[in-house]
């Protein structure tokens, strides 16, 4: 995203419907995310989302994961 466009939500707001296509409509159980460990707004965006981060490092980056929801029975 071109850096004018930075810290205006644009991503969250982009993100969200891309989350809820992959588990509503491709029926993914989990959707992974690996990210520069310095890039403070792209972990911020990760944590927003309700993405966790794995215990470790991966090659350098940090690997986030948000597994589906189960439905709410009852």
């Amino acid at each position: 995203m071109a850096k004018p466009h930075w810290g205006k939500g644009l991503m969250r707001e982009a993100l969200k419907p891309v989350i809820a296509f992959g588990f509503e409509r491709m029926g993914l159980d989990r959707i992974e995310a690996t990210v520069d460990p310095k890039n403070k707004r792209s972990l911020a965006l990760l944590n927003k989302l309700n993405f966790e981060l794995a215990p470790a490092l991966r090659e350098g980056l940090a690997y986030f994961y948000l597994d589906r929801q189960p439905l709410n029975k009852g």
